[in-house]
């Protein structure tokens, strides 16, 4: 039976029909593309088609970082829960205060989601431990590999900008527009 089967496939007969053969419609051998379409792959094929490798991979990274950032942000109540940087975070909320940036911890957690759910752009940061900025209007916050925020500010009119202390610092800065996948995905960070 088998040396039938391989015979029938050396003389031209297509693998599927002889393995589907006998068998319930349920477990047919499938190809890829008789499955129907698949929207959100032929987007994202669309989306990445002019791209080099290194954004490819930017870009899976910040996606990566926004899906742990959501992961914390469903359980947050008050910032600290997704803050980095537990011991310093009341320093930084009275840095804010004092610079008139925010009227108090209330008000800087607004901002703050605000500028994740409504960023047009980010900069991914290289190095050993990647860090994006989500960018919106005039303040940006930054995202560490793990997901939490480390930082967030409103840019200062003669401010040095994160991406340029980066580079100074010797990181490699790319700057990208925030797609429409990862867009929805902050805008329903604190759904």
């Amino acid at each position: 039976m088998i040396r039938a089967k391989l015979q029938r496939l050396l003389d031209g007969e297509p693998l599927d029909g002889i393995l589907n053969e006998g068998k319930d419609s349920l477990y047919h051998l499938k190809r890829f593309g008789e499955f129907g379409t698949m929207p959100r792959m032929d987007t994202l094929k669309q989306e990445l088609s002019w791209r080099n490798p290194t954004d490819i991979a930017n870009i899976s990274m910040a996606e990566n970082i926004v899906a742990k950032l959501a992961e914390k942000a469903k359980n947050a109540i008050v910032l600290l829960d997704i803050w980095a940087n537990k011991q310093v975070y009341q320093q930084h909320i009275d840095r804010r205060v004092e610079k008139n940036h925010i009227k108090d911890e209330a008000d800087y957690f607004k901002k703050v989601k605000n500028t994740l759910m409504s960023a047009q752009r980010f900069n991914m940061i290289g190095g050993d431990f990647p860090s994006i900025e989500m960018i919106s209007g005039n303040w940006s916050v930054i995202l560490n590999h793990n997901g939490s925020i480390k930082t967030a500010y409103q840019h200062e009119k003669n401010g040095e900008s994160f991406a340029k202390i980066q580079t100074r610092f010797g990181y490699t800065v790319y700057e990208y527009d925030i797609s429409e996948g990862l867009g929805g995905k902050l805008k329903k960070l604190f759904d």
